[in-house]
């Protein structure tokens, strides 16, 4: 709390943090759920989460904590009667979550008096766990994760933090990796589910007719097989167009005749140019899609993908993926585009941004990190023979299933376990 004094962006909020909270009539005479979700990542990732828990419990007032000034700008700027947003069926109370102290958490509880308690992912706070036991108040942590690193530091707290993991109601983790580590320090198995990641509700998936269309549009082929290159960064594409030669000219000296295509996003336009002209220097024919030759787009060849907002339906078209921002030092780019299609992805060293992500990925069988160029045109040349052979060798351990969103699965498993 002393550092919230202190830090100017952290004394936002301060006295709602304190617990002294301004609610309105609507809020203090029904029924309410409150949902907390610390930052703008969580905020963002249950945004799918409140629309659904709207149109679920529809006498209910939706009542939204975050903890930093980013979280809670986001929150506003999505929920609030400003927002224009056509999603909402009503507005959203936005608040600052309080310290967890005794007096600031039954400050809130008293006034809130929430039906139910949703916690988004890492926020596992004792105080506030204790108070909504002690008001039998169900009580769910979504999309839950935790890393070596945190299962190690609550390893010590066992005795103490295992009983705070047993008030959770449930326990829906983004993984079953992350599903053992809540076990290892102490939560219950039998309210436990593992489900997909939130963040798939934010993702569209294109409809087979429109991927058809663009099949026929882009003239792929039954039998093509399509790598793509999405959102690649400067001395990227100077990797991938390597690559790519060197896969034409494997296959024809081993004179098999494969319909292979490399379809190459750089993530600025600003740098098309640029693309061109690697292209060029390794004599790789290539087409625009911004131009009219992109019909032409045939076997062997590059389209350089030179439009804005095509990326996520480009996935849907392709067979294998490589994945751009993690070769630079970028940290790396959205997977979860790729992924809805259960295409294979391979990534580079620099994976720091999407590290959660990606081991879940990896877990699944469908993400693949390559450190050197040569693991990477192993691996690249070992997926297009087992596609090229049908063998399901290399297939995703566990397709990732979306034909209803994870939003509506979590709301399943919540009316399962209460009263609602």
């Amino acid at each position: 709390m002393l550092i919230s004094l202190v830090v100017s962006k952290w004394r936002a909020g301060l006295s709602e943090k304190l617990g002294f909270i301004k609610f309105s009539k609507d809020i203090l005479s029904n029924k309410n759920i409150w949902v907390h979700a610390v930052s703008y990542g969580e905020v963002k990732t249950v945004e799918p989460l409140i629309y659904e828990l709207q149109k679920a419990f529809p006498e209910y007032n939706i009542c939204l904590s975050t903890g930093t000034q980013t979280g809670q700008n986001l929150a506003k700027s999505l929920f609030s009667h400003n927002s224009n947003n056509s999603k909402l069926l009503k507005n959203i109370f936005v608040f600052y979550c309080p310290f967890d102290f005794c007096f600031s958490v039954k400050s809130l509880m008293n006034k809130l008096n929430p039906k139910m308690l949703i916690v988004a992912e890492t926020e596992i706070w004792p105080e506030m766990l204790a108070q909504a036991k002690q008001k039998a108040i169900p009580t769910f942590l979504v999309n839950a994760r935790l890393t070596n690193r945190s299962v190690n530091r609550y390893k010590f707290l066992k005795p103490i933090f295992g009983q705070v993991l047993k008030t959770f109601t449930g326990i829906y983790t983004q993984s079953e990796r992350d599903k053992i580590r809540f076990l290892e320090i102490g939560a219950l198995s039998e309210r436990m589910k593992v489900l997909p990641n939130l963040k798939f509700d934010s993702m569209q998936k294109a409809q087979p007719e429109k991927v058809d269309e663009l099949k026929q549009e882009l003239n792929i082929k039954a039998n093509s097989i399509v790598l793509i290159a999405g959102s690649t960064h400067k001395g990227e594409e100077e990797l991938i167009c390597k690559l790519f030669s060197s896969l034409l000219s494997h296959f024809h000296n081993k004179n098999l005749n494969l319909d292979l295509r490399l379809i190459l996003a750089p993530r600025h336009l600003d740098r098309v140019h640029e693309v061109e002209s690697i292209c060029k220097n390794h004599k790789l024919i290539f087409r625009k899609r911004s131009q009219n030759n992109a019909r032409e787009f045939e076997a062997g060849q590059a389209l350089l993908l030179d439009t804005m907002g095509e990326l996520s339906q480009m996935y849907a078209v392709s067979d294998i993926a490589l994945l751009g921002g993690t070769w630079a030092k970028i940290g790396g780019h959205n997977p979860l585009e790729a992924a809805v299609y259960n295409i294979p992805i391979l990534v580079g060293e620099h994976i720091y941004k999407i590290s959660d992500l990606a081991d879940q990925l990896a877990e699944l069988g469908l993400l693949f990190q390559t450190i050197s160029y040569e693991s990477l045109f192993t691996k690249i040349l070992e997926l297009i023979q087992n596609e090229n052979n049908n063998d399901n060798s290399l297939q995703p351990k566990a397709k990732i299933e979306l034909d209803k969103s994870v939003s509506s699965s979590i709301i399943e498993l919540i009316k399962q376990s209460t009263d609602f």
